[in-house]
């Protein structure tokens, strides 16, 4: 796990989770793999961060997972990400940072959606 400690920060406003009510599956990157599910912290209209639980190895700066899916009540998006910074977080969480990409125009629309409703209500 290669750790980073310069963050790349996006620019557009995130919206925070701290209720669980929002998670990301990432499925097996390797057949020795399992599927990651992991809290999302917060979302953008071009990223998402997470924290994975301590026994979690964490990924790669600049892997990318072709087919993860967002849950945030019952929006789903699906999509793709790369992995853009890895960091300790408090005790042994990792947390982590990523670029996402709608798999399609419903996705996106989607997202833009979320977010806008994000914006009105939060």
């Amino acid at each position: 796990m290669s750790v980073t400690t310069e963050r790349q920060r996006r620019r557009d406003r995130r919206f925070r989770f701290r209720d669980g009510s929002a998670t990301i599956l990432i499925p097996a990157h390797r057949p020795d793999e399992h599927p990651i599910e992991a809290a999302v912290i917060d979302l953008s209209v071009a990223g998402i961060s997470f924290e994975l639980e301590p026994n979690v190895p964490g990924p790669e700066v600049d892997t990318v997972f072709g087919s993860v899916t967002i849950r945030v009540g019952m929006c789903v998006l699906e999509g793709g990400i790369r992995i853009k910074n890895v960091v300790l977080a408090g005790g042994r969480r990792i947390r982590v940072g990523a670029l996402f990409y709608p798999d399609s125009g419903v996705y996106e629309n989607r997202l833009m959606a979320l977010i806008s409703g994000l914006s009105v209500g939060g």
